[in-house]
């Protein structure tokens, strides 16, 4: 990558790393869904401010709830962490019961890619910044379009298992039921993935007081092109990615905690 983008992006970068020594590594508390949400992969109703950030999955994150629905905002600025999301999703998994081996585990796994319709998008060609700032923006501006087509226009399913008052375990984005997920990139090219979930195919209740979740990246040994594979001896990766981007993209990492029911 370009010095010159690398320090721009450096740049960028610093408020996120000042902001994200201040969180919680996990939230536990309930937060209250503010009353002017929008599920559209923005936080701009939240001042762009998260309950946690986690080192093991390198993303801010809040939870949220009213009476009937479960909210998850999740946001990462790291572009390997983008790249390792967009090649293997992120499952977020409720329980009743604490422990990733519960029978009551409802996962819910997005963005979901058609096998023949893969996202063609290179987040490490992004434009080399003009010493007009104006320019920058204009370049930066476009490629977050490109960025938003290739990726977020067509992650149009939602895999759900687990849930007894759903048939289906793939799901349109334009569902029936009132789930809702939304991701987007943003003008500095950060991406906020934004879930709404009604708590009758979670398996609990706004009422029970407290459930247990995890939220998973789970990594993917295949990303833009490229894989890793068994040779005699050792692997190696087939394709432009190096090896030390497809061992972090490959391996999964995830988070576990409880989550207080908010009341209002």
């Amino acid at each position: 990558m370009n010095a010159t983008i690398k320090a721009l992006l450096l740049l960028l970068a610093i408020p996120f790393l000042t902001y994200s020594q201040k969180l919680a590594s996990k939230q536990q508390l309930g937060v209250w869904i503010p009353g002017d949400s929008k599920i559209d992969g923005k936080a701009t109703e939240w001042d762009d401010k998260f309950q946690a950030y986690n080192k093991s999955i390198e993303a801010f994150y809040t939870i949220a709830n009213d009476d009937k629905n479960l909210y998850l905002i999740i946001k990462a600025t790291d572009q390997l962490v983008i790249r390792k999301i967009i090649a293997g999703s992120i499952t977020f998994s409720v329980s009743p019961d604490e422990g990733k081996k519960s029978k009551d585990v409802v996962a819910i796994t997005y963005p979901v890619f058609d096998a023949d319709n893969l996202p063609k998008v290179n987040l490490k060609n992004q434009p080399v910044p003009s010493k007009d700032a104006a320019v920058s923006r204009l370049q930066l501006d476009s490629f977050m379009r490109v960025a938003n087509q290739q990726v977020v226009d067509k992650s149009k399913k939602i895999k759900i298992t687990g849930s007894a008052a759903l048939e289906d375990t793939l799901v349109s984005v334009y569902n029936q039921q009132g789930i809702k997920v939304v991701s987007h990139f943003d003008n500095k090219i950060a991406y906020t993935c934004e879930w709404m979930i009604p708590f009758k195919y979670l398996g609990i209740s706004s009422n029970q007081g407290k459930f247990y979740y995890n939220i998973k990246l789970n990594g993917s040994v295949r990303s833009e092109g490229s894989f890793i594979e068994n040779i005699p001896g050792g692997v190696r990766v087939n394709g432009p990615v190096t090896m030390a981007d497809m061992q972090f993209i490959s391996s999964a990492t995830d988070l576990s905690n409880e989550y207080i029911i908010a009341k209002k």
